[in-house]
């Protein structure tokens, strides 16, 4: 159920905040309150969080663990295109060409390519933009294949709808892109990363306010 809509808003919330209220994580997603406690109750029970007055993620890692143990980034796959370009043209053109599609790049097309130099584009695309995005890519001279160097997959509300604009494109949340890295065995690594110099500014900010 981790992967439903309101359920995402959640848990990229936990994600982001790492403690909060059950009232300011519903004002804040829009999540009515009774499902947030919901939310909030099974991941309890499964030893993620803590809950005393207010919700705390002291791991964030067992929360992405229990999330790609739910869902796997294959189970999301709705299908693979090979595009005769190279990487960096193929996102511009898909970004220039989807602007109005509600889409957004994720796996090693969201991470900074200082870190990662992978040829792989991953994208998510809406229910009620699939047909267009797949008419556009065969515009471009996409064509599907079985192993190709584009993957769209089956984006949500719950995925989509904190997307982040970063030059010309879309891509997903940072809190998206861990639970994305982590669901995806190849990449679990680059989540590793990005998860410890996340808990690592966390840290540094609590040293500043306590210092101020």
């Amino acid at each position: 159920m981790f992967y439903k809509t309101q359920a995402l808003k959640v848990v990229k919330f936990l994600l982001a905040k790492s403690s909060f209220k059950l009232t300011d994580a519903s004002k804040e997603t829009g999540v009515a309150i009774g499902y947030v406690h919901e939310i909030i109750e099974r991941l309890r029970k499964k030893f993620v969080v803590s809950s005393s007055g207010e919700v705390v993620l002291s791991e964030p890692r067992r929360l992405l663990l229990t999330l790609a143990a739910e869902s796997s980034m294959a189970e999301r796959l709705y299908s693979t295109y090979e595009f005769p370009a190279k990487k960096e043209q193929i996102e511009y053109l898909i970004a220039t060409e989807f602007g109005q599609l509600n889409y957004a790049f994720t796996l090693l097309s969201a991470v900074d390519p200082n870190t990662a130099q992978g040829q792989q584009i991953s994208i998510y695309v809406d229910k009620q933009s699939m047909e267009k995005a797949a008419e556009i890519l065969k515009k471009l001279g996409a064509r599907e294949s079985n192993i190709g160097n584009v993957q769209v997959f089956k984006g949500s509300e719950g995925i989509l709808f904190d997307r982040k604009k970063v030059g010309d494109k879309y891509n997903v949340s940072f809190e998206q892109l861990l639970i994305d890295l982590y669901a995806y065995p190849p990449l679990l690594y680059l989540g590793q990363e990005l998860l410890a110099a996340h808990e690592k500014r966390i840290e540094i900010d609590k040293e500043v306010k306590q210092v101020g």
